[in-house]
């Protein structure tokens, strides 16, 4: 029995029903090695694993899903800094707050347009 299945002693594995492959798939392999480069912001900080940016003795929160990556910091306003990943902008953190306040979805409508029975 394959040493990757979760083997259980009274029923049959998936390869006693369907048999092994045999078209030879192979799994494709990320191209890109790099990091991503943000060159219209004034620094890049690598995410730690447990989700925090740290930048001096400050740790802001912002999430573990992007631990290990690198993302843009910029400053926009006094004290108010735009957290961005690859094109995305992610948020803003200031001062005070410890954590990243997510921005304005690109994606949604500015204004919902109602049915006018008209």
């Amino acid at each position: 029995m394959d040493e990757r299945t979760l083997a259980v002693p009274w029923m049959p594995g998936i390869t006693d029903f369907f048999g092994l492959s045999t078209m030879g798939v192979t799994l494709p392999t990320c191209t890109t090695t790099t990091e991503p480069d943000y060159p219209y912001h004034d620094r890049a900080v690598r995410v730690t694993r447990c989700g925090r940016l740290c930048i001096g003795r400050r740790k802001i929160n912002l999430s573990s899903v992007f631990a290990g990556q690198m993302v843009g910091i910029r400053e926009v306003a006094d004290q108010v800094w735009l957290v961005s990943f690859m094109d995305f902008d992610l948020g803003f953190f200031d001062h005070e707050q410890g954590r990243v306040e997510p921005a304005a979805n690109p994606f949604a409508p500015e204004k919902v347009l109602t049915m006018s029975p008209e």
